[in-house]
């Protein structure tokens, strides 16, 4: 499901005891059921993720709006991580869309109010 132990890796000069090592790798055990169970939703239609199979290969994403393909070695855990990034890169892009445009309705009615008279009036 992860990346084996390197994702749970609790990394400690000397013996720190087993409490503190304990409750590390319990909280990065909790992070990456997190990120399983809570993925992004989809940034266009806002549903929910699903792992699904495309042709014989396993792949994450929004079965609607585009997938996630999987990559040699990619674990479970990877490929949610990779959907999350690329729906938080979605979403920033649209709501930079989203102010681009209405900075060029501002600008539009400055540069040719002529044009856009009728929509003042």
């Amino acid at each position: 499901m992860a990346d084996g132990w390197d994702d749970l890796h609790v990394g400690y000069g000397g013996d720190p005891g087993p409490d503190v090592v304990g409750a590390d790798l319990a909280a990065k055990w909790a992070g990456v059921c997190e990120t399983l169970v809570h993925p992004r939703p989809c940034p266009r239609c806002g549903g929910r993720p699903a792992f699904v199979a495309a042709n014989a290969v396993l792949c994450f994403g929004c079965p609607d709006d585009g997938l996630v393909k999987s990559e040699a070695g990619t674990t479970l855990l990877g490929l949610v991580v990779r959907w999350n990034g690329e729906a938080a890169a979605a979403e920033s892009a649209g709501r930079r869309q989203a102010e681009l445009e209405k900075e060029c309705g501002i600008l539009n009615r400055a540069y040719r109010p002529d044009r856009l008279k009728d929509e003042w009036d």
